[in-house]
């Protein structure tokens, strides 16, 4: 009889235990939707966004978990999965390929899952993102092309390169503003044909492409597509090549000699 009683005991104690666990939880969840599920217009500097992605952060696990709750919830699920994403909490892919392939889901839904996809540099969603990359809609091809620029997948480079030489592709910019984050060797080639024939905006990419890059051919294209250029357009092209180089050498494994001789090379050009 004693023995019961202590079970007994033990269960409603455990019963209690998970009951308040679970009321603080929904406490957290409820405060993390209050406080930051709201994203005001005049932000413009995303400084609030900033502070908020800290705050957060600093919560830990329960503030990860309650943001995997709204991420479940379709009114809140935008905001839940923009903070896992920028926290780089891997649980949200599980959600974002459930959007892609889920009969209902929007547009642009789809699009900003796609984004979220390449951000994670996730190669498993390549079967089913790919082929949107000829939608009709623009943001969500864009998102497509956003996103093959993102993964180290030789598939990728492939469906690449095969959209480059599609004629009239509606996004052969961003088509190309994807192979320069690759880095595809392969490509340069083709952009150094292309550069000879494009309009001043798409030869614009080209040399940013190029000089991503970073191959001694391609860099040496850009640098005469840059000297080709006169004015604002030339001190833009080399403003944007240098912010691209720059972001390169947060990679460890970059090549940090080569990467900074070429912002040297590129910076000499803003003179006359």
């Amino acid at each position: 009889m004693t023995c019961i009683r202590r079970l007994v005991a033990a269960t409603l104690l455990f019963g209690m235990a998970s009951g308040c666990a679970s009321l603080h939880e929904r406490h957290i969840r409820h405060e993390v939707e209050r406080r930051y599920c709201v994203f005001p217009e005049d932000d413009v500097s995303g400084q609030l966004t900033i502070r908020r992605l800290e705050e957060v952060s600093a919560m830990g696990e329960p503030g990860r978990r309650a943001l995997l709750s709204l991420a479940r919830t379709p009114k809140t699920e935008g905001c839940g999965i923009y903070f896992l994403a920028m926290l780089g909490d891997a649980r949200v892919t599980a959600l974002l390929r459930q959007i892609l392939v889920a009969t209902g889901s929007s547009a642009e839904r789809r699009s900003s899952a796609i984004a979220h996809l390449g951000g994670f540099h996730d190669t498993t969603s390549l079967d089913v993102v790919a082929p949107w990359c000829d939608s009709s809609d623009r943001m969500l091809s864009d998102a497509c092309l956003q996103y093959l620029g993102l993964i180290d997948d030789v598939r990728a480079r492939h469906q690449l390169m095969l959209l480059l030489e599609k004629p009239g592709h509606a996004s052969v910019a961003s088509v190309i503003d994807a192979i320069g984050r690759q880095r595809d060797v392969s490509a340069v080639p083709r952009l150094i044909a292309m550069s000879g024939t494009a309009p001043e905006g798409l030869q614009r990419r080209i040399a940013v492409a190029l000089a991503e890059i970073g191959s001694s051919d391609a860099v040496n294209a850009s640098e005469r597509l840059v000297r080709a250029a006169t004015g604002i357009s030339r001190h833009n092209v080399i403003t944007e090549i240098v912010s691209k180089l720059t972001a390169q050498l947060e990679n460890p494994a970059a090549d940090m000699t080569r990467i900074r001789a070429d912002i040297d090379r590129f910076e000499k050009l803003r003179q006359p």
